[in-house]
């Protein structure tokens, strides 16, 4: 699979230590290049499947104002 970013980062509540079970594991990415909806859907199928537990993808660049300060805040790095 070519690869869809770099700086890859987990935020939310598995970055906080408040995951149970039914969470999503967020991960916070640089796009290499742009990417459509259609793109970042099969992103997180493919990640879903390779890690058994379900995966958003979110590319850094599509963070919205309101909540991009807490997200980098509480971003880890991979």
């Amino acid at each position: 699979m070519r690869r869809a970013g770099d700086d890859v980062r987990v935020f939310g509540s598995v970055a906080r230590g408040a995951d149970a079970d039914g969470s999503d594991i967020d991960l916070l990415f640089t796009p290499r290049r742009p990417i459509d909806l259609m793109d970042l859907a099969d992103l997180d199928i493919r990640l879903t499947e390779l890690v058994g537990y379900p995966v958003e993808a979110v590319p850094d660049t599509d963070l919205r104002d309101a909540i991009r300060e807490r997200v980098l805040a509480e971003a880890v790095p991979l």
